[in-house]
């Protein structure tokens, strides 16, 4: 979602042009009174020299600590991350692909028929992986079944992480499972490490046959330039489409509980395929993306979020967030800020904090009931 200010709006924060809230590298406490920069080119262009004089007055590297927020992680046009943040994230890349590749497809045979009775089965289809995990398919012949085995990646999270995120991630599919109508594929089994696959956990579930709605034409111009544009003509598959997403958003948005985390079984060790689905509940940390990249940079993220704590209030959780920013910030020495183009990164806010608190949180919301959509 663009959170861009049009021009001649005002907000707490002042951006630059084109980024987004979600995708800017960090946010900082200083003097500057930055302007609101223009959406078209020529507004953005006419504002740009004025920031470069100013580019001076801009905190250095040395002055980190008066950063107030990193949000998330900057993805500029050109992807302008710095030599060493590209090194680091080509010698991820490099390990995830070494590991995939050395996977046996016989042992994941092997242990999808041990799941089944001994029956024999094969590949149909080339393996796929992408930034975390990597699935295999196969197929039983008699009866004619075809399943996932899904495992994630050790390049990108460390054990303890991946069982947590593996245990989650089970437990939410079984419980929107039997609390909706939402079509779910149904988990067959899963396992833990070190008692999974080579010691790496796993879940194997039904293949649910589809087609990338990419491959389907419905690029920006389809979906989200209908969405974006109010009034826009929408094709018969278009408006199928979206009365399907209403429908899976209106059925999250049923499923409620009185603390914000992650699902979870009712007891340590109990497993979420055998347990009620009632006894399902927020019983994990609200793990996320951020999290676990600050994990594998050693940045120590579950001093703020500890494993198996869930919060009561949003101010709780989003006070969290914010101390997920200031950790990044103070403890990661390479921030990939490149120093040539200062105003090209900076989206400048001088009450971030402030604004959240005190003006974004709905304080009759703060305790609550949180729901699974976001």
């Amino acid at each position: 979602m663009d959170t861009t200010v049009p021009d001649g709006e005002t907000s707490g924060f002042h951006v630059l042009h084109g980024y987004t809230l979600g995708s800017t590298q960090l946010m900082f406490e200083s003097q500057l009174d930055l302007p609101i920069c223009g959406r078209t080119p020529r507004s953005s262009f006419q504002q740009a020299s004025s920031l470069r004089s100013e580019a001076s007055r801009l905190p250095t590297r040395n002055q980190h600590l008066n950063f107030r927020f990193r949000v998330w992680e900057m993805m500029t046009e050109k992807k302008g991350l710095s030599i060493r943040c590209e090194i680091d994230a080509d010698r991820i890349e490099e390990e995830r692909d070494r590991w995939v590749a050395g996977l046996d497809e016989n042992e994941v045979c092997r242990l999808a028929s041990s799941h089944r009775s001994g029956d024999k089965c094969s590949i149909f289809q080339p393996r796929k992986y992408g930034s975390f995990n990597v699935c295999f398919f196969v197929k039983f012949d008699s009866p004619f079944e075809r399943w996932v085995v899904r495992i994630p990646t050790p390049a990108t999270l460390f054990e303890a992480m991946l069982d947590e995120e593996t245990e989650i991630e089970v437990a939410t599919m079984r419980y929107v499972s039997a609390k909706t109508t939402i079509p779910i594929p149904k988990v067959h089994t899963y396992a833990l490490s070190p008692t999974g696959l080579n010691g790496m956990p796993y879940i194997i579930m039904d293949y649910v046959n589809g087609h990338n709605l990419k491959d389907l034409n419905f690029g920006p111009g389809e979906i989200f330039g209908a969405l974006q544009c109010a009034g826009a003509p929408q094709t018969p598959v278009g408006k199928h489409l979206y009365r399907q997403l209403a429908d899976v958003y209106v059925q999250l948005r049923q499923l409620e509980s009185p603390r914000v985390g992650a699902l979870g079984p009712p007891s340590h060790g109990a497993s979420v395929l055998t347990c009620d689905p009632e006894e399902i509940s927020v019983c994990h940390r609200p793990l996320s993306m951020d999290m676990a990249m600050q994990e594998v940079d050693s940045l120590e993220p579950g001093l703020i979020f500890p494993p198996k704590s869930t919060l009561s209030t949003a101010k709780d959780y989003v006070n969290g967030l914010l101390m997920l920013a200031d950790n990044n910030l103070e403890k990661e020495t390479e921030q990939g800020i490149d120093e040539r183009k200062p105003e090209s990164i900076l989206y400048a806010a001088h009450h971030f904090r402030r604004f959240v608190e005190n003006e974004w949180l709905d304080p009759s919301a703060n305790q609550g009931p949180f729901d699974l959509t976001r």
